[in-house]
């Protein structure tokens, strides 16, 4: 009896411990990609000199090469559309890599809010 209770305890502890390891990946993969498009994302000079306003949503993905992809994205002007597509299409997320397969694969949503100040 006690070496079944030995066996479950263990199994617990185990599985607790792979969950949380594989949480931390997660979350520094996450970090690297939000760095990397705070990074990229900019209010370009071109919209900002026009007086141009507006926002732009996107869902990206990433792959286990760490290359980003627009999935979905919505706003309301299209010169920052595409800037912001054109600017997420050519992120390169460091560490990516050195993941599994499922957890480099991460989807991550972005609202990006253009306005003269």
């Amino acid at each position: 009896m006690k070496t079944k209770h030995f066996a479950i305890i263990t199994t617990v502890i185990l599985i607790n411990f792979f969950s949380l390891s594989a949480q931390a990946v997660n979350t520094s993969i996450s970090k690297n990609i939000d760095e990397a498009v705070e990074s990229s994302v900019k209010y370009p000079k071109e919209a900002k000199d026009a007086g141009i306003t507006g926002f732009v949503l996107v869902e990206v993905g990433v792959n286990k090469e760490g290359s980003v992809k627009v999935k979905q994205v919505n706003s309301d002007n299209d010169l920052l559309k595409n800037y912001v597509i054109n600017q997420l299409n050519n992120i390169k997320v460091s560490d990516a890599g050195n993941t599994t397969d499922e957890l480099a694969n991460e989807i991550r949503f972005y609202k990006f809010i253009f306005e003269l100040l």
